[in-house]
């Protein structure tokens, strides 16, 4: 005897249809992640880790210099004109320049990255710059010279790093 369920085509029963359901999910799931990984870049790895793994020891030296030669810098920021100021004090003379290099480094994205070219007030080692925004978050901080001329040839000699956050109208770091 046989049932109408047995009659009917395959094509026309549910299990045949829900067997092949799941691994077609799974490709139709895999080519959707395969899409997303394809267009969002992550943009913590860098594409020349190589040479920026190579260039650590050169950050570790200027950082220990700054720590050498107590370095201090203090950050002002003024939210009503816009301005940033950082003044550096040191008991030792250290190489300056006209010149320093502020990056406000996101935490997460590197398309946030700020860099502010601040420049020398007077003769002293204050240096400052109009900025347009930053937003208040805790960024990590390095401050160090655009340039120095020593012989002619132009290096960064010394770096700061550390956290900051905009909201604090003075702000200042001591390697001491």
């Amino acid at each position: 005897m046989i049932s109408e369920l047995d009659s009917t085509p395959w094509y026309r029963q549910f299990w045949p249809w829900f067997i092949i359901a799941l691994p077609a999910s799974v490709v139709i799931a895999g080519f959707i992640t395969l899409f997303i990984a394809i267009t969002h870049r992550d943009s913590l790895v860098k594409d020349n880790y190589y040479k920026e793994g190579l260039a650590i020891n050169a950050d570790l030296r200027e950082i220990k210099l700054a720590k050498e030669l107590g370095l201090k810098a203090s950050i002002f920021t003024d939210t009503e004109n816009k301005t940033i100021a950082v003044q550096l004090d040191s008991e030792k003379s250290f190489p300056s320049s006209e010149m320093l290099l502020l990056k406000f480094i996101h935490p997460f994205e590197e398309r946030f990255d700020i860099e502010i070219p601040l420049q020398q007030f007077g003769t002293t080692h204050t240096y400052q710059q109009s900025y347009y925004n930053i937003e208040v978050l805790d960024w990590n901080l390095e401050i160090s010279p655009l340039y120095i001329e020593t012989q002619g040839k132009k290096t960064a000699q010394w770096k700061i790093i550390t956290r900051f956050n905009p909201s604090e109208a003075v702000f200042t770091v001591d390697y001491q």
